[in-house]
């Protein structure tokens, strides 16, 4: 059975609403096809009378934070990555270098494995200033690395962040925008990323 987040009862997740089936390979995604948004979650107005809520995308696009924003992270990581494979393959077959080979090829690839694993918190970093460099959250403004507008926000759809669930009445879960944060296969071994107990209740 898969569990609930600890501490919670009941210890199952409850049945999807009709029209909204898991996928079971090769994630369990559970509730991803945002057949229910938050606003139809049980406490969603009194949740946005209290402020509670993620605001919505500005009126007029944010400047951009400085730094590498998450969509350059994800090409330079990518590049990084081939770029050391690449490197491994070719001083393999030219040279001899054993040990040597996989240090000048392990410097680049782990590069770009800490390039990917920071995209989350540049994520929350555009989040928060109102929009996003990459192209799945369409609540918020997208916008290159130089300010310029690539697509405004879908207004119907919310910012990302943590909204009360419309399948753990009195929970608050974590959406994407457009859909929920799909749930793998062992998702309570990192619970917070996916469920929150609201330090109010608003239900």
């Amino acid at each position: 059975m898969t569990r609930q987040p600890r501490g919670w009862a009941p210890r199952d997740l409850p049945t999807l609403p009709a029209g909204e089936a898991p996928r079971e390979w090769p994630l369990e995604i559970w509730g991803v096809a945002a057949t229910y948004p938050p606003s139809t979650a049980p406490g969603f107005q009194a949740a946005w009378r209290m402020g509670i809520l993620p605001p919505p995308a500005p009126e007029v696009p944010p400047a951009p934070v400085p730094g590498l924003s998450s969509w350059d992270r994800v090409r330079l990581g990518l590049a990084l990555g081939l770029g050391a494979f690449g490197l491994a393959i070719a001083l393999g077959n030219a040279l001899d270098l054993g040990a040597l080979t996989l240090l000048l090829a392990g410097v680049p690839f782990l590069a770009g494995v800490g390039l990917f694993y920071s995209t989350r918190g540049r994520d929350e970093v555009e989040f928060a200033a109102g929009y996003t460099s990459m192209s799945a959250n369409t609540g918020l403004w997208r916008l290159a690395r130089d300010g310029r507008v690539l697509r405004a926000p879908d207004r119907r759809v919310p910012p990302p962040g943590w909204y009360p669930s419309p399948y753990f009445p009195g929970i608050l879960q974590r959406w994407d925008g457009p859909g929920w944060k799909p749930l793998p296969q062992r998702w309570w071994r990192s619970e917070a990323s996916y469920f929150r107990t609201p330090e109010q209740p608003f239900i």
